[in-house]
């Protein structure tokens, strides 16, 4: 809302009835047009290239948030690995004495390795996602969000209880992240294929 400006410097807009200055064409909150008796400078399509402008801006915001989600995940996956390399490399050798048996260090280190090797490829698919996104914001928010969906229902059906455990919680909280970038990303596919043609 406008607050220190006199009442003739203020436009009401007709669509949303938030108060913009009389300077603006566009409503600064939904990007409609403020005055709609104004003749209209349309390119070729007929299309406004100020408003598809105002609303691809409005749509960057969920992108972004999907965005800074792929890369946290990526930054997650790649630490949980790095953090086992540091367990395999040097706790394990530290703690090697000869009061391991053989079949436990060994045991260890597998599993270790296991999870390096997992956790790394899990951190190069969501860093492609990221990639991507910056390309193709739906498609990557809608298949990175297809995976952690599908992992953790995996994961909730072979455990029921693992339901109530931290990290089913943390991905849920991700897929309704992404989910809510989905609608956007396609809206903002589209719009930008109308500001080129």
């Amino acid at each position: 809302m406008i607050e220190d400006k006199k009442l003739d410097d203020i436009l009401r807009c007709s669509q949303c009835g938030s108060d913009n200055s009389v300077e603006n064409t566009f409503c600064t909150e939904c990007g409609s047009r403020l005055n709609p008796e104004e003749e209209l400078e349309s390119d070729d399509s007929g299309i406004d290239s100020r408003l598809l402008k105002i609303r691809l801006e409005k749509m960057k915001k969920p992108i972004k948030r999907a965005k800074a989600i792929l890369t946290l995940i990526t930054v997650l996956y790649f630490g949980i690995a790095l953090f086992f390399l540091y367990f395999v490399v040097v706790k394990l050798s530290e703690k090697w004495d000869g009061n391991f048996p053989d079949s436990r260090y060994h045991e260890l280190s597998m599993k270790s390795i296991t999870l390096i090797i997992f956790f790394s490829i899990c951190g190069g698919i969501f860093l492609s996602f990221r990639i991507w996104a910056n390309s193709n914001p739906f498609m990557a928010s809608l298949v990175a969000t297809i995976l952690i969906a599908t992992f953790t229902l995996i994961r909730i059906l072979l455990d029921p209880a693992s339901i109530i455990s931290i990290t089913a919680i943390i991905n849920i909280a991700i897929i309704i992240v992404l989910a809510r970038a989905i609608k956007p990303g396609l809206s903002y596919n589209r719009l930008k294929q109308e500001m080129i043609s």
